[in-house]
């Protein structure tokens, strides 16, 4: 559990194993810990790109928040509320 560079690659295999849902829950996981944010925030990033949805916003929102990108998160946010 404490491991958090084979969570980061899990969370990277399951994205590339193109499941999403999965890998979102993975990611979440680090962010909720505030682990290696410097290398989980460009994967979401990459991957919001890739599929626009509200969970990819939301956990990247949350990665904003816990690196103090405030207004960044809150425009995420926004943008998720939007597509409900």
């Amino acid at each position: 559990p404490r491991d958090h560079e084979a969570r980061l690659g899990l969370a990277r295999g399951l994205w590339q194993a193109d499941e999403r849902e999965e890998a979102m829950e993975m990611y979440a996981r680090l962010v909720r810990g505030s682990k290696l944010l410097e290398r989980v925030i460009p994967d979401l990033e990459e991957y919001l790109k890739q599929w626009p949805n509200v969970e990819t916003q939301r956990v990247l929102g949350d990665a904003y928040m816990k690196d103090g990108r405030l207004q960044e998160a809150l425009e995420l946010y926004r943008r998720a509320l939007d597509t409900l």
